[in-house]
């Protein structure tokens, strides 16, 4: 799964440093191997699902389909992805769209789908799979596609967290916050990966199979509370504020007649990812903290997190060897003008407030997906001698952090983790491990 592995084990000759790498790198490949799921899907046999039209979204939508097809007979297929299709499309209609932007792509899909929805028999039934990332790759807006870009980017950039940015979009959205459901006739079931907070479902993928609680003034005070409210295109004043006015139809509420046409199911969650990771470290004789799969904070909290648990430990002056988990996605407020991603910033982050500490730790952070920030790596794995390696090449990295340029820092070290597209999406996963016993 990942592809360099032996590169990253090799970047270092401490022989401790090298054991910890190597650790990391086999719990997160445990934990993909483990997820398995053609089983999770034949847990739903008694739904009687067998030669429906299926509509997969997302980032992970060519495997949910290819595994759903393990175990059902499918009728028609729409895939909507970022990843090429790499099997026979003969029955399949296939969108490669935009990420983490709409494009034309994005639209044509939307409109596809609510074609074959319109033209379908009123006792049509629909199997949905839906991940992460349908947010910009499934897309029929009320505005100007650029102009809704360049809103997704400055709530992007601006430090906004998942909940808050998708408020907004579902509010600039014609299929976003259950408003796909108004063009259903009958019922239908989606299986959803979580890649959000709480694995709310109507925050996955803007919530295209459920009904939403926001509003269109909830997504004002976004947009205000931000500094983005002058900022943003006319478009965006001009639909929301007629939105606030019920000039504009409001996203699906749980009271609607349409809301209740689905069935979902959450198949898989960052949870589920980091059980499996700490099964595998506790095989390997290590004591496992947990500090959650829900951590969407700022990017300096959770590397703070990291740290009072290391001065914990240190404190204890306990001889086991620890390993700390977390799951999540950080918000990062870009300043610079540098190349990374969420997963590099935090790595860097944390290996820079550990560089005066007596301890030999390795750490591994990646997006699950395969993708962190607009890069082609999926995150970084650091060590305790990750900041001298920097300044032995004469880097700084602190000039880089304060650029947002970890990837080019973690590229120039060897430390990138590479993977491609994995065909799951939980978020992104943190690990820790602590190889020896520290003294005060």
């Amino acid at each position: 799964m990942i592809k360099n592995k032996a590169l990253l084990v090799e970047k270092t000759q401490n022989p401790t440093l090298k054991a910890g790498r190597e650790v990391l790198i086999e719990a997160v490949e445990y934990a993909f191997h483990s997820i398995d799921l053609a089983s999770i899907f034949s847990k739903y046999l008694d739904k009687k699902l067998n030669g429906q039209p299926v509509t997969a979204i997302g980032k992970a939508s060519v495997s949910m389909l290819q595994n759903f097809q393990e175990i059902f007979e499918v009728g028609s297929c729409i895939v909507v992805s970022k990843a090429d299709f790499p099997v026979n499309k003969e029955k399949v209609e296939f969108f490669k769209a935009g990420h983490p932007f709409p494009d034309r792509n994005s639209m044509k899909a939307a409109k596809f789908v609510l074609k074959t929805l319109k033209n379908a028999s009123p006792n049509s039934s629909f199997v949905f799979l839906i991940s992460g990332g349908g947010s910009s790759l499934f897309e029929l807006p009320r505005v100007p596609l650029e102009d809704l870009a360049n809103t997704t980017k400055m709530l992007l950039f601006s430090g906004a967290t998942i909940e808050e940015i998708n408020t907004v979009r579902k509010h600039l959205s014609q299929v976003k916050g259950g408003q796909l459901l108004r063009h259903l006739k009958s019922k239908a079931t989606a299986f959803l990966m979580s890649d959000v907070v709480n694995d709310r479902i109507d925050l996955i993928a803007s919530g295209l199979t459920s009904s939403d609680p926001s509003t269109y003034q909830d997504a004002l005070n976004v947009l205000q509370k931000y500094e983005l409210w002058t900022v943003v295109p006319k478009t965006v004043q001009t639909v929301i504020l007629e939105g606030i006015q019920g000039h504009i139809p409001e996203t699906l509420k749980d009271w609607e007649p349409e809301a209740k046409l689905v069935e979902n199911y959450l198949i898989l969650t960052n949870r589920d990812f980091l059980t499996h990771m700490e099964t595998y470290l506790r095989s390997r004789g290590f004591e496992v903290i947990s500090l959650g799969s829900d951590n969407h904070i700022d990017v300096d909290l959770l590397a703070n997190k990291f740290t009072s648990v290391v001065h914990s430990l240190k404190m204890e002056g306990t001889s086991k060897k620890f390993a700390i988990l977390a799951g999540g996605e950080v918000g990062v407020k870009v300043r610079g003008n540098g190349k990374g991603g969420r997963c590099q910033e935090l790595a860097l982050r944390l290996s820079l407030a550990l560089s005066k500490e007596n301890l030999n730790y390795t750490f591994l952070t990646l997006g699950t997906d395969g993708i962190d920030g607009p890069t082609d790596a999926a995150g970084a794995l650091t060590d305790s001698d990750t900041i001298h390696k920097a300044f032995r090449l004469s880097l700084n990295p602190e000039e880089k952090l304060l650029n947002n340029d970890s990837y080019n820092l973690f590229k120039t070290l060897g430390d990138l983790i590479i993977t491609g597209p994995t065909g799951i999406n939980v978020k992104d996963i943190y690990g820790m491990l602590i190889l020896e016993k520290q003294t005060n």
